[in-house]
């Protein structure tokens, strides 16, 4: 079983800073800081440092043969707005039984990580 910590959903002023008017609800799974409105999801960040520059890094990521939810930038063009990240919403479901394409998955996200610059907090 997995403890979640509470949490409480972004502000509306965050929800609208990267383009939200529904109510975003909290999703299951993960640490329990993400909450989904429609097409986007919005995560609370403990690093803004680090979210910004995860969020620079992926969204340069080509995308081929490996699917990312993709950083979307607020309204004013940050990554970060007041501790909270947007992405897109990608569904799918989490299964254990498709070993091939997973390792194909993995060698085709390296492959297009080899040739993005790093982020700084990696350097």
């Amino acid at each position: 079983m997995t403890l979640q910590r509470p949490s409480t959903p972004p502000p509306a002023s965050v929800a609208a800073a990267f383009g939200i008017d529904d109510v975003p609800e909290r999703m299951s799974g993960g640490s329990g800081d993400s909450y989904r409105a429609g097409g986007l999801v919005l995560k609370r960040v403990r690093d803004a440092r680090e979210a910004e520059s995860i969020c620079e890094f992926t969204s340069a990521l080509p995308q081929s043969g490996f699917r990312l939810a993709s950083p979307i930038r607020s309204r004013s063009g940050g990554w970060v707005v007041d501790g909270w990240t947007a992405s897109t919403w990608r569904a799918g479901v989490h299964r254990t039984d498709r070993w091939p394409e997973l390792f194909s998955a993995a060698d085709a996200f390296h492959a297009a990580a080899r040739s993005t610059p790093l982020p700084a907090f990696i350097r």
